[in-house]
C-alpha cells in the first residue's frame, strides 16, 4: 500500500504552483525584447515543437532549472544553428551534481548577425555595423522526494554598433514526477525592462505548463501550453518521440498559436519540426539534428546539438533511466519552441 505523502511536502507543491500561476502585471507593449531569450536552444526543442517546463537534465539550464535535479554526474551540451538573415545561434551549457545540495548549471547564449551596411542621411555608405545578443546564466535544481525545484539568474547584453543595453532575468521552476509521467511548470525571463537607445522593452517573460508521458519506454508523448503576458500571446504544442532500439530516436512536433485569426497554410507548415537523435554505444555521447520547413519567405532552418557526459554517478530517476543512465537525463524531452 503506498505511503501517504507528508502534508509538508503537499504544502510545498501547492505553494510553488501558486507562485508559478500568479499573473504577471498587465503592461501594454507592442513587443517584448531580447530575441536570444525567445529562440529554442536545443535541436530537441526545435524538432518536438513544444514548451519545455517538464525538461530534465543538462538542457534544463535553458528551459526549467528544476530539471537539473535529474543530473547524475557531469554533462555539457552545445548547439549551433544557422538562422535567417545571416543570423547564427550558438549556445553551451553545463551541469554538475553537488551531492545532496542538488545540481548546479551554467549557460551561455550568443545570437549574432553578419555585418550590416550602414547609410547616412544622404543614403551613402557609412561603413558596417554589427549586432548581437549575449546571455550568461547560473542555475540550480534539487529534488525533494518526487518534487523538483529550481532557480536561475541570467545577465543579458544587447549590442548594436557602439550602443549597448544590459539587464538581468530570472527563472523559477517546479516539476512533479509520478509513475511514467512528469508535470512541469516554469516562469522564464522575469525581470525589469531593458532600455535600448531611446526605447524600453520588457523581457520575454513566459509562464509555461506541460506534461510528458512515457509509453513502455518506446514512445514519449508531450503536451504543453505557454503564455507571454507582455504581448498577450499563448501557444500550445504537441510532440512525440519514437525510440528505434538503443541508439536512434525519431521526433516530430507542432506549435499552435492560440489566436482568433487562422494562420495561412504556409505559416502552419512552418510550425512543424522534425528531428533525429543518435546515442552512441558508450551512452556518454549524443548528437541531435532538427529541421523546420519554414515558409516560402524564410526557408528551411537546421540545428545541431551535441551532448557529452562524464564522471561517476547514475543518470536520472526517469522512467527510461535504466536504459539511458549514461548521459545525465531522459532524452525524450519536450521543447520550448516559440516564434519571435
Amino acid at each position: 500500500m503506498p505511503m501517504k505523502q507528508p502534508q509538508s511536502k503537499q504544502g510545498l507543491a501547492a505553494l510553488i504552483v501558486l507562485l508559478l500561476a500568479a499573473p504577471a502585471p498587465a503592461v501594454a507593449q507592442a513587443d517584448d525584447g531580447v530575441p536570444a531569450l525567445k529562440i529554442p536552444i536545443s535541436a530537441e526543442a526545435m524538432s518536438l515543437g513544444g514548451v519545455l517546463p517538464m525538461l530534465e537534465g543538462v538542457d534544463a539550464v535553458f528551459f526549467n532549472p528544476s530539471g537539473l535535479a535529474a543530473v547524475g554526474h557531469n554533462a555539457v551540451t552545445m548547439t549551433h544553428a544557422a538562422l535567417h538573415a545571416d543570423t547564427r545561434l550558438d549556445a553551451v551549457g553545463g551541469a554538475s551534481r553537488l551531492g545532496n545540495f542538488g545540481s548546479l548549471g551554467v549557460s551561455a547564449i550568443a545570437l549574432t548577425q553578419d555585418a550590416i551596411t550602414a547609410r547616412n542621411a544622404d543614403g551613402l555608405d557609412a561603413g558596417s555595423i554589427t549586432a548581437y545578443d549575449a546571455v550568461v546564466g547560473l542555475s540550480w535544481g534539487r529534488s525533494i522526494d518526487d518534487h523538483n525545484i529550481g532557480f536561475g539568474a541570467k545577465h543579458v547584453r544587447q549590442t548594436l554598433a557602439d550602443v549597448t543595453a544590459q539587464g538581468f532575468a530570472f527563472d523559477l521552476g517546479y516539476q512533479y514526477r509520478f509513475s511514467r509521467a512528469v508535470l512541469g511548470a516554469s516562469v522564464q525571463n522575469a525581470g525589469p525592462a531593458i532600455r535600448f537607445i531611446e526605447e524600453s522593452n520588457p523581457l520575454p517573460t513566459t509562464v509555461a505548463f506541460g506534461m510528458k508521458y512515457d509509453v513502455k519506454g518506446i514512445l514519449l508523448l508531450n503536451t504543453s501550453i505557454a503564455h507571454r503576458p507582455y504581448v498577450n500571446r499563448t501557444i500550445t504544442s504537441l510532440g512525440a518521440e519514437l525510440s528505434l532500439g538503443q541508439m536512434t530516436t525519431l521526433r516530430a512536433g507542432y506549435l499552435a498559436p492560440l489566436a482568433a485569426d487562422a494562420s495561412s497554410a504556409a505559416r502552419a507548415l512552418s510550425n512543424f519540426g522534425f528531428g533525429l537523435g543518435w546515442r552512441f554505444p558508450s551512452k556518454r555521447f549524443k548528437i541531435d539534428y532538427a529541421m523546420m520547413p519554414g515558409d516560402s519567405d524564410l526557408g528551411m532552418t537546421h540545428r545541431f546539438t551535441m551532448q557529452l557526459g562524464w564522471g561517476k554517478g547514475g543518470g536520472s530517476y526517469s522512467s527510461r533511466s535504466m536504459r539511458d543512465e549514461g548521459l545525465d537525463s531522459p532524452e525524450y524531452t519536450t521543447p520550448f519552441f516559440q516564434a519571435l
